[in-house]
């Protein structure tokens, strides 16, 4: 890399980490200031993802994150033009825009910032601030506007108040459970917790913001989770309790304007029940919620549109099916029924696959045994979490302060957890348990060497059945291991068993000939049988090559259980589509993927897909079991759907297409393979 390279690189990790820092300082202290960076950043990513990222190999999980930020920007964008797009559905749509850009956002993270400490100091200060902020404001004020009725106001710094309570309880709860990952808990960060808790319980107490005080129960939830096993029941206790003890000591101190609030809830609550006033905080919300379940029902597919619902209303209003105060604001304050009314189904299902296909990646990121790989995961599950309960009571996708958040925060913490664990993957562990690969081949010169390879020097023993290659496939194998056995071909159930009964160690990985092992999935599977499990076994999820490229989605990407305690197992006795039977006990799910080369070029995919879907067919007619040509039609129309479409083939371009169109054809192969044996059999009887 030349000089110039470097210093941009320079340059580049300079600005990221002033970002970084910056961002939570301003995003609701300093009027535009947040949003600023945050656009700053966003171009500055677009610049370097469309030089560098574009030709980037992203891992599955990488794709699923960036498919789950385009599927709701495009929604959007759909639902609003079948509904006529306007300048009016323009601004509410256009939001969703910030989403899609946490995209550039997190390679710009995961390639640049390299203090990731600065994360946690940026938070910690912002933090800090909203809470001297508010506590400044309802003891002396002048700072800010603040509002409200009541002889208490709200805080709500440079934006409105619900938002400066829910993102400061935001920061909040993603600096609290990162901390319940350190190892080694001493009195300062004890100190720091507390005063980190105090500040933004301040913050959003003060804000009187209470659809947000709803995630407060969760938080207490999770963080007792974490530390369950770390310390003692006593301290466990007290640090549970400290959470609602403050908000309980806040509510009971006059000044602070809360107690006010709660009581005025429930008074609304009673008037809209008693039908004596709607016009109330609650009320209208209550009203406009019904009023967007009134326009889902009449397009519950697309919905009417963003930036349609106030005149929708109004027509509902105008026709007597609506409250006069359902028109009340531009959006139902709830981003679940602003989705139902707006986009409908479609829009509902975008916006959950948006929040919990992150929240599966990091709930899965917490089975790696790094700390720093478990701050970020839990963060982000946080951060999903407190979107989710804003969410009830607020349309919080449809404002540009939190959109841009939530897109900048998602990003990187799902770069830096995950960049984490690619580097802990590669560093590697020792193992503690012994382990036995076994490996069956036939005539796989041109594969073997990858599949041994991969697990020569890792396993502990390799074991590999042949059954009389002549293309020197058992001299390839014998340069790794001694234990080659040529046999007979009894069909696959069978001659794994075989193999499995010269396995001499307590765990066992089954392999293919056309198989391999990654670094990634090496450690991962090293830290499995390193960690105090219950599990007998694990599934192993695959990926596929298919004409020199990786495929992650699709039919033939599934789990597949691989690694096994031997005690207690066996194979099936199965010719083709063999399986494992355990021991009675838990199975649990790796993350990593071993490559399938399971087709050398189209020839071979097409007489392989043929020969198997005859040998499904014989094996199932064999046994008694019928079929129609219509049931071959059927089956082969549903394989094509759910592998291209619902298990998301689509997003590994042509080859998933081609992929969906071979699992299609094999489909419709063995079940008319099946149709001829049993049209056969009635001809001749």
């Amino acid at each position: 890399m030349n000089k110039s390279a470097l210093g941009l690189d320079s340059l580049l990790e300079k600005f990221v980490f002033l970002s970084v820092f910056l961002f939570p300082v301003t995003i609701i202290l300093v009027k535009s200031g947040g949003t600023t960076v945050f656009g700053l950043t966003a171009i500055l990513s677009l610049c370097v993802f469309f030089k560098k990222g574009i030709k980037e190999n992203f891992s599955r999980e990488e794709k699923l994150f960036f498919y789950s930020c385009a599927l709701i920007f495009l929604m959007a964008m759909f639902v609003s033009l079948l509904a006529g797009f306007d300048k009016d559905a323009w601004k509410p749509a256009s939001r969703m825009l910030n989403l899609l850009l946490a995209v550039p956002l997190y390679f710009l993270f995961k390639q640049y910032l390299r203090k990731e400490n600065v994360i946690w100091w940026g938070l910690f200060f912002g933090v800090v601030l909203c809470g001297s902020v508010a506590i400044y404001e309802i003891t002396i004020g002048g700072l800010y506007n603040t509002y409200g009725p009541g002889p208490v106001p709200r805080v709500g710094a440079s934006t409105n108040a619900i938002l400066f309570g829910d993102l400061s309880l935001a920061m909040m709860s993603m600096l609290v459970v990162a901390a319940t990952t350190v190892k080694q808990i001493n009195y300062k960060l004890i100190l720091a917790v507390l005063i980190v808790i105090f500040f933004g319980l301040a913050a959003t107490l003060l804000s009187h913001s209470r659809g947000g005080w709803l995630l407060l129960p969760l938080l207490v939830v999770i963080i007792g989770w974490q530390l369950k096993s770390r310390i003692s029941t006593k301290s466990l206790t007290l640090a549970v309790l400290a959470v609602p003890l403050i908000a309980v000591a806040m509510y009971l101190i006059p000044e602070t304007g809360i107690q006010q609030r709660v009581d005025r809830t429930f008074e609304n609550i009673q008037k809209y029940s008693q039908g004596t006033d709607e016009k109330t905080s609650v009320g209208v919300r209550l009203v406009m919620w019904k009023t967007s379940w009134l326009l889902f029902k009449q397009q519950p597919v697309t919905g009417v549109g963003w930036g349609n619902y106030q005149e929708s209303a109004k027509k509902l209003i105008d026709n007597k099916q609506a409250s006069p105060h359902s028109a009340y604001f531009e959006n139902p304050h709830s981003q679940y029924f602003s989705a139902l009314a707006a986009g409908g189904l479609l829009m509902l299902f975008a916006l959950l696959n948006f929040f919990l296909v992150p929240m599966i990646r990091f709930k899965r990121l917490l089975n790696f045994n790094d700390a720093r790989v478990k701050s970020y995961a839990l963060a982000g599950i946080v951060l999903i979490l407190g979107y989710m309960v804003f969410g009830l009571t607020e349309s919080i996708f449809e404002r540009s302060i939190p959109t841009v958040f939530f897109s900048f925060y998602i990003a990187l913490l799902f770069a830096l957890a995950n960049r984490n664990k690619q580097q802990q993957s590669l560093d590697g562990i020792t193992r503690k348990e012994k382990l036995s690969v076994i490996i069956i081949a036939y005539n796989e010169a041109d594969r073997i060497e990858d599949c041994l390879s991969s697990v020569s020097g890792w396993a502990d023993e390799i074991v590999l059945f042949d059954n009389g290659s002549t293309d020197g496939t058992t001299e390839i194998a014998k340069k790794y291991t001694d234990k080659v056995f040529v046999t007979d071909w009894p069909g696959y159930g069978k001659q794994k068993q075989r193999a499995l009964e010269k396995a001499q160690y307590e765990w066992v990985l089954s392999l293919d000939a056309d198989e391999k092992l990654t670094p990634e999935l090496r450690s991962e599977i090293d830290i499995a049988l390193s960690s105090e499990s219950k599990n007998v076994a694990y599934k192993i999820p695959l990926a596929l090559i298919l004409y020199n490229k990786r495929l992650d989605f699709g039919l033939y990407t599934r789990d597949h259980l691989r690694l096994f305690k031997r005690e207690g197992a066996r194979f099936t006795d199965a010719t083709v589509h063999e399986s494992i039977v355990t021991q009675k006990g838990n199975v649990g799910l790796l993350q990593e993927r071993f490559l399938h080369h399971s087709y050398r070029d189209l020839k071979h995919a097409v007489d392989k897909f043929n020969q198997n879907a005859w040998l499904w067919g014989t094996e199932r007619f064999a046994k008694g079991k019928k079929t129609s040509w219509l049931s071959a039609v059927i089956h082969a129309v549903w394989k094509f759907i759910s592998g291209y479409i619902l298990r998301l083939g689509f997003l590994d371009g042509f080859r998933g297409l081609i992929m969906a169109v071979h699992a299609a054809t094999y489909t419709f192969n063995k079940y008319v393979a099946l149709w001829t044996l049993n049209l056969q059999e009635k001809n001749n009887d």
